[in-house]
């Protein structure tokens, strides 16, 4: 379960990151 939640926590974050970048190339 622990395990789940790390993959979970890191796939939002690598999201997160993706926007921003869009943003600032945009």
């Amino acid at each position: 379960m622990l395990v789940l939640e790390l993959v979970l926590v890191l796939v939002l974050v690598v999201g997160l990151i993706e926007v921003v970048v869009v943003v600032l190339v945009l």
